[in-house]
């Protein structure tokens, strides 16, 4: 399988984190199931190979656009790995997305939108773009140029007051405390961030805190010291710890721990 990675500089660099390409030929073949874990960013995700993505659901399989916008999501999502046959997409950073697209993020929360339904005919050729050429170089530099087309004529920027709220959750600062160091309410904090970012500030940190456990237990190679590790990633005890861990990924800590996975947010089914 290959994966690669590309991280814009530039004018891209406030709002986009990486794009990235995925090809396994072999994936329609060998296809399977995945549990994809909340990570605190919206994406954008093209099928190359289909005119499909494929949603998995209780009742079976469906199909859907074959370009999405998947908003941040605060619960685990179900993937088939059939449609990494060849694919590419787009991770943007907290409060990234109004800037380029010029809509309010939490639009798109918890589900996954049709790019073209959303942005017409802009996104089919986009697409057709893309399936002309195989090389990755190529496919990103068609990407970015895209997204600097859109950034250039779009008439918003990064709003300060998320970015500020953004830096102080990073130095773990309650979301009281950072309104009043804002100099705005707590609530015009709140909505200012959810519509940014897509999530409140609170919620936003209880993914950023889930992250830190999920990334310590990728990286983990020995026995973990589950109260340490708890106390370590800003929880108040072990049960808090083991309440949130469920409450986003649907598992365990320990059950994460044992899994099998070669990307950290990506569990085999």
């Amino acid at each position: 399988m290959l994966f690669l990675e590309h991280r814009p500089a530039g004018i891209l660099a406030p709002m986009v984190e990486m794009l990235w390409l995925a090809q396994d030929p072999l994936a329609g073949v060998t296809a399977h199931r995945q549990r994809v874990l909340p990570n605190g960013r919206i994406q954008l995700i093209l099928n190359l190979a289909a005119d499909h993505l494929t949603e998995v659901r209780d009742g079976g399989d469906q199909r859907q656009a074959p370009a999405l916008v998947t908003g941040i999501q605060t619960c685990f999502q179900t993937i088939a790995t059939e449609d990494i046959v060849d694919l590419v997409g787009v991770v943007l950073r907290p409060g990234g997305f109004c800037p380029i697209f010029g809509t309010d993020a939490d639009e798109f929360s918890d589900c996954e939108t049709s790019l073209e339904a959303w942005l017409g005919r802009e996104a089919d050729d986009l697409r057709s773009q893309l399936r002309e050429t195989a090389a990755a170089e190529a496919r990103f530099a068609i990407l970015e140029g895209w997204l600097v087309e859109r950034v250039m004529r779009g008439q918003r920027g990064r709003c300060p007051v998320t970015d500020f709220a953004l830096a102080e959750l990073r130095c773990g600062r309650p979301v009281r405390e950072i309104a009043r160091r804002s100099g705005w309410s707590e609530r015009t904090v709140s909505e200012r961030f959810r519509r940014q970012v897509g999530v409140t500030p609170k919620i936003f940190d209880r993914i950023v805190r889930f992250q830190r456990v999920v990334q310590q237990l990728h990286r983990a190679d020995a026995r973990v010291e589950w109260s340490q590790l708890a106390l370590d990633c800003g929880f108040y005890d072990q049960a808090h710890f083991s309440h949130e861990f469920r409450a986003f990924s649907g598992i365990s800590a320990t059950e994460y721990a044992t899994s099998e996975r070669r990307w950290s947010n990506h569990l085999a089914l």
